[in-house]
């Protein structure tokens, strides 16, 4: 691969495949809705990183999937499986690979916020001239995105971190603070359960994530009746429970 800018992002992304993706956002609204958006997250990104001036390397699990990959979001794309036992090892890989191949600058992103605003990435590809790291969190305990200058990577910040969990931003924090000067970009959130697939409909200060909202919309009497009926389920059981 020839760099064209000395700029990158990083896109992690699962092949959409039902059941493995969205899980928790599933148990509310079934397997074919959750997959459909995490489809259309995907695609909203795309349109989105399409804005940035910097190159885009698509990194994917599992390995073997890279046709799949093109069907969905094109072929225009380099494609990496991704490496490593655990999601600290396969973040580093990743930074050292894109490093290697000669950008100087690099922020990682997932495919669970689609309406993501322009704006914070923007922000966290400039401040990288300045700061050694850029860093995003989310309102859950994690961080949308992180970045680091090639000069300044350091992938300390992704070991020992007990991924998942509303853990993961303060612990990364404490492995970087001690040896770099961090910019901490403003929050945002991940669509990840109902609440924030409600949140993401009310949402105004967001990209447009047409494709998302389109789908929602086509859709949105579907989606919602079932979980209305997993609200009411929800509340049985909690009142079972207490009773």
């Amino acid at each position: 691969m020839i760099v064209q800018d000395s700029v990158c992002v990083l896109l992690f992304v699962k092949v959409p495949q039902p059941g493995r993706v969205k899980t928790r956002l599933a148990e509310a609204i079934g397997i074919d809705h959750a997959t459909q958006l995490y489809q259309m997250f995907g695609l909203d990104l795309l349109d989105l990183l399409g804005q940035l001036p910097a190159d885009l390397l698509i990194y994917y699990t599992p390995v073997g999937a890279e046709a799949r990959l093109q069907a969905w979001l094109g072929r225009e794309w380099p494609y990496y499986a991704q490496v490593g036992e655990d999601l600290g090892a396969r973040l580093t890989a990743a930074f050292s690979h894109a490093f290697a191949l000669g950008y100087q600058r690099a922020i990682v992103l997932g495919s669970d916020s689609p309406d993501l605003p322009l704006a914070y990435l923007q922000e966290a590809l400039q401040v990288l001239e300045k700061y050694q790291v850029a860093i995003g969190p989310t309102r859950d305990g994690g961080y949308y995105t992180i970045g680091f200058s090639a000069t300044n990577f350091l992938p300390q910040a992704f070991s020992g971190i007990a991924w998942s969990t509303e853990t993961v931003f303060d612990r990364t924090l404490e492995k970087l603070k001690p040896h770099t000067a961090i910019h901490r970009l403003p929050p945002w959130y991940d669509v990840d359960t109902l609440a924030d697939l409600e949140r993401f409909e009310q949402e105004t200060g967001g990209s447009a994530a047409v494709q998302t909202r389109q789908y929602l919309s086509q859709y949105r009497q579907e989606i919602f009746s079932q979980t209305s009926g997993y609200a009411s389920l929800q509340a049985t059981e909690t009142s079972t429970a207490t009773a």
